[in-house]
This record gives structure tokens, sequence and C-alpha cells, in this order.
């Protein structure tokens, strides 16, 4: 990646290689976007679009909807030679009816571009209209997104869910897509950070967040739209109550908490067997509950450390 010589103002879209962008212009008609969210495929256990459809709707302004399941063998092998699926295979049965704004695919194929699929080291997080991805103008508000290098290389680093990391690429799809091409050159944990690296996709996730550049930029286009992707963006930013149990289990701290609470139960049973000292114990081991509770708590509300 060359950067360029002349930077662009820190209000405008900027593309990964410097250049305008060729994404879908933002239109009245896309200030409300509609978002069509397809499985492709089985998904790993754990991740439920149902659930995720539900998540993304806690917002008022952008509507999210679940279109029937496509099976992997509606779509045409690729080429041989070729290491993954590419939008040349998946976009076509993808097309959105008629009146959808947006169509974004779900699966755990693996995906690359048409240009580098090839490359075995080619495989992407997502494939849509940007200026590193030139589709075809029917295709050019339909993207996929693939659940399967995330989990194998960063959910653990991570300590945020799969169906976190699909609500942020989503967000990142409608930047691209309906806005005019949002993602920038800079990485400063924004959604819409060109993510090139290992460490920079898992510093974005956790980060989830706007930069200052995209957040005026977003709410001069519309207010309610940039008040729609940060309580989306903070839901991501959350760590899962299993992450969390995760991360202090490794650190020690869960173990010891449980210990503790479990010992106290079975000392405050005991003894209420025998006297009515075992009220008092009953309400330590309470206590201890509440306490490691509210450390969980605490640790997802206000992530720090490895979490953050």
């Amino acid at each position: 990646m060359q950067p360029t010589s002349q930077p662009a103002s820190p209000l405008a879209p900027l593309s990964p290689l410097g250049q305008p962008s060729n994404a879908v212009e933002f239109t009245p008609a896309l200030q409300r976007p509609i978002v069509d969210l397809v499985q492709i495929g089985e998904l790993p256990r754990d991740v439920r679009l149902e659930r995720l459809v539900k998540t993304l709707g806690r917002q008022a302004y952008i509507e999210f909807r679940l279109r029937p399941r496509i099976e992997p063998g509606d779509f045409p092998h690729p080429p041989p030679g070729c290491w993954f699926f590419s939008e040349r295979e998946i976009f076509p049965v993808l097309c959105p009816p008629a009146g959808t704004h947006l169509t974004l695919g779900i699966t755990s194929l693996r995906i690359a571009p048409a240009n580098s699929a090839t490359d075995a080291e080619g495989e992407h997080f997502g494939i849509w209209q940007n200026d590193l991805v030139q589709v075809e103008p029917e295709h050019a508000r339909i993207g996929v997104v693939s659940v399967t290098r995330w989990r194998e290389r960063y959910e653990a680093r991570a300590f945020r869910s799969t169906e976190q990391y699909i609500a942020f690429m989503v967000l990142s799809f409608i930047g691209d897509v309906a806005l005019g091409g949002m993602t920038h050159r800079w990485c400063t944990g924004c959604v819409f950070d060109f993510n090139i690296d290992d460490e920079s996709i898992v510093s974005s996730v956790k980060n989830s967040d706007l930069c200052d550049p995209c957040r005026r930029r977003m709410r001069a286009l519309n207010p309610e739209l940039e008040q729609s992707f940060r309580v989306i963006l903070a839901d991501v930013a959350r760590p899962p109550v299993r992450a969390v149990l995760s991360y202090l289990q490794g650190n020690g701290i869960a173990s010891v908490f449980l210990f503790s609470v479990l010992l106290t139960l079975s000392v405050g049973l005991l003894q209420s067997v025998f006297q009515t000292a075992g009220k008092v114990a009953v309400g330590t081991s309470a206590i201890c509950a509440l306490i490691f509770f509210g450390v969980v708590w605490y640790v997802q509300r206000y992530p720090s450390g490895g979490l953050k």
C-alpha cells in the first residue's frame, strides 16, 4: 500500500489507496437504510442471525431484516486453481428483491475477491464494492462476510463474539456501500479503518468507535444515522459475559472467587443443619456471590487490559 503525495481533506471519505471512492453515492433514498442479512450455509452453533437482527434492531433508524437461508450448492464452484469463493460466484445468487437497498451474506465459506482468489494468502473478512473490489453495477449494493478467518485467528484475542464481529462488519459495509465510501487509510480504532494486518482488526473491533472526522461526516449526513451507529458500536465494544469469564479465569481471579463462594456455601449449609449460625455463613456466601457477579458486571461494562 503506497502513501499518496497529497493527503485528502480529513472530512472527505478516504479510500485505502487514496483514490476517489467508487461506492454507491449517498442519496436521500438511502437516508434510512434497509439491510437484509442472508445466511449462506452452516454457521457455527453459537452464531444465530435471528438474535443478531434483534440486537441490531435496538436502534430505531436502520432497518435490519433476515432473508431465507441460501445453501452453498446454489453457487457455481470457483474456477480450477482458485482457493476461495468470490463475488463472481456469490453475488448473483444474493441479488436482492425489488425495493431492497442493501444485502449482506453471512457465511463460513472462505472468501476472497476474484482478482486474488488464486492466492492462498488472499483470504478476506468481507467483499463488497470499494476501491479494491469492482463488481457489476447490479451488484453494487451486495456484500458478503465470512466468519471463518475471524474465529480461527482473532476471536480469542479480541474477547468479542462472532456476532459482535458480524455487527462490526455490517456497519463497515453500510459505510462503504451506502454512504459514499467511508473507509480511510488511518487506523485509530474506527469502524471505518482499513485493516490490513492482524493487530489492526483486533484493535478496531475492540475499540468499536467512530473517529472524529467520520463522526462529523455522518452527523452532517444525518444525525439519526450517526446515533444508530453509536448504539450498535456500544454493543460491540462491550465484551460478552463468556469472554469476561474466560479473561478472569485466565488471570486466576475467577477461580479464586468461585472457590470462595462454593466453599462458603458448603460451610453455611452444613452449619445451618446444626445451628442458627449457619444463617451468618449463608449471608456471607451471598455477599461473596454478589461480589463475584459485581466484578463480572464491572469488567464487562468498563473493560480494560486485554479486554479493551
